[in-house]
């Protein structure tokens, strides 16, 4: 199964999503029913078949995030990120039930990266660096 998921993080990584053509090598390689595949695929959250923004915002919901108020951190990143076709584009937010870092309370991940001791404020500053840095690279 490790082979399978590396596999499927690599296209992944590679297109930042994962075209049906390519779902159809992987199941061909690994001599499984493409139904079989869609199941392991659907099963990670971190697995997408359609394309993606360029920003996942992934916010913690957990009991230890809560307990730090991550609902205004989310409430923040949500008026932050705004609703246009370009804002989409951009960014995505996806509620989580736990990154791993309630040390970190309220957390939040971009991409790869994590970010702690989120407050409302330091929320809206980083989604508008995100929008400066976007706008820088195209």
């Amino acid at each position: 199964m490790d082979v399978l998921i590396n596999r499927l993080d690599e296209i992944q990584n590679k297109f930042g999503w994962l075209p049906e053509y390519e779902i159809e090598r992987v199941a061909e390689a690994f001599d499984m029913p493409k139904a079989k595949l869609y199941g392991v695929i659907s099963f990670y959250s971190r697995f997408y078949t359609k394309p993606v923004s360029k920003y996942i915002v992934r916010v913690c919901k957990s009991i230890a995030c809560n307990m730090n108020d991550s609902a205004a951190v989310r409430s923040a990143i949500i008026e932050a990120i705004g609703s246009s076709e370009a804002d989409k584009e951009l960014f995505m937010l996806e509620l989580v039930e736990c990154l791993g870092h309630c040390d970190l309370a309220p957390a939040l991940m971009v991409n790869d990266d994590i970010y702690g001791n989120m407050t409302a404020e330091s929320a809206r500053e980083l989604i508008e660096s995100l929008r400066a840095k976007a706008r820088c690279s195209q």
